[in-house]
């Protein structure tokens, strides 16, 4: 199975899970600078710490999506 973007854990549907591993990587990269680009869905930072709520809100948006 191929995972979609927002489905991080490739569990086959984007849940709860993947929402809240996006928002707990967001909160480690505001306390630590550091960011793993996996949750940059949005492709903003290239690098540079580009993680923030819109990728948060990107994720939250495909909530219930279900792999085909």
């Amino acid at each position: 199975m191929t995972c979609f973007y927002a489905d991080l854990n490739c569990s086959g549907q984007v849940d709860v899970t993947d929402i809240t591993m996006a928002a707990e990587a967001l909160q480690r990269s505001w306390a630590t600078g550091w960011y793993d680009y996996v949750y940059d869905v949005d492709n903003n930072g290239a690098g540079d710490g580009g993680l923030d709520i819109a990728d948060v809100q990107i994720i939250a948006s495909q909530f219930g999506w279900i792999a085909p």
